[in-house]
C-alpha cells in the first residue's frame, strides 16, 4: 500500500469514520473509498489534503504538527485561509461546488 492510502486509512481509523462517511465527506464513491482502503488506489493529493482538514475540523484529530512530508503547499495555504473567512454554510457550498469542478475535469495521468 502507498503512503498516500496508507495516510488516508489512517486518519479515516483514527476518527473513527466508516468509509460510508468518508465517501459522503469527500463527495467519492463508495467504490472510491474501498479500492484506497484496499490499495488498490491512492487518493488524490486534493482529497487526503481535504481529509485531514475536515477530520481535524470535526476535532477528531489534534493540530497536525509540522512534518516537511506533510506541509501544504502554498497554494493550499492560501485556498484554505480565504475559505475559513466565509460563514460555515456559506463555505459548505463553496466546497461543494469545488467538488462538482473537481468532480468535472478529466485528471491525466
Amino acid at each position: 500500500m502507498k503512503k498516500a492510502a496508507r495516510e488516508f486509512v489512517n486518519l479515516l481509523q483514527v476518527a473513527g469514520w466508516s468509509q460510508a462517511r468518508a465517501a459522503r465527506c469527500l463527495d467519492l464513491t463508495p467504490g472510491a473509498i474501498s479500492q484506497i482502503c484496499n490499495g488498490k488506489t491512492s487518493p488524490r493529493p486534493p482529497t487526503l489534503a481535504l481529509l485531514r482538514v475536515l477530520v481535524q475540523r470535526n476535532g477528531e484529530l489534534p493540530a497536525p504538527v509540522p512534518n516537511p512530508d506533510q506541509r501544504l503547499a502554498a497554494w493550499e495555504v492560501e485556498l484554505l485561509e480565504s475559505l475559513r473567512r466565509f460563514p460555515g454554510r456559506q463555505r459548505q457550498k463553496m466546497l461543494e461546488a469545488f467538488h462538482q469542478m473537481i468532480n468535472a475535469v478529466p485528471v491525466k495521468g
